[in-house]
């Protein structure tokens, strides 16, 4: 009998835990989920889903389309400066350029001139020295001669 007594003791102790468990169960049950209210939520969700992805588009779209503009604008902004240093570049280039031909015309003129006043120089002095030359040829040729008929007539 004292073994019966032991195991009924076992039983009600064990009893009285499931007894507890099925207590906290049940007062848990209350406040669980069911498929319609997870049905519900699921809508509710769907819908601020919904909602938030429009409104992120539309202000993507919107940031988009500033962000397009602003960049057209300075993209303007810099092709006109751009135009702007390219239009003083090409006058400056071309100042530059106008001022290099004088200067080159210039100095081709200077030397131009010198060299046709050294070669009329040249032109004189050769002429000079020729005349010179032939004067020294003629002289010379008339002295031999002289010399050669002197010496003829003192051979005869």
């Amino acid at each position: 009998m004292d073994d019966i007594l032991r195991r009924v003791s076992v039983v009600e102790s064990s009893v009285a835990v499931i007894r507890a468990d099925v207590s906290a169960i049940k007062a848990v049950l209350p406040h669980l989920a069911r498929q319609s209210r997870l049905s519900e939520v699921e809508g509710s969700l769907n819908v601020k889903v919904s909602t938030l992805e429009g409104s992120l588009t539309a202000r993507i779209n919107t940031v988009e389309g500033s962000l397009t503009a602003r960049i057209n604008t300075v993209e303007g902004s810099l092709t006109a400066r751009i135009n702007s240093v390219e239009g003083a570049l090409t006058a400056r280039l071309n100042a530059v350029e106008g001022a290099l031909i004088a200067r080159i015309n210039s100095v081709e003129g200077s030397l131009t001139a010198k060299i046709n006043s050294v070669e009329g120089a040249l032109t004189t002095k050769i002429s000079d020295l020729e005349a010179s030359l032939i004067r020294w040829v003629v002289g010379t040729g008339i002295a031999v001669g002289s010399l050669a008929f002197a010496v003829a007539k003192f051979v005869n």
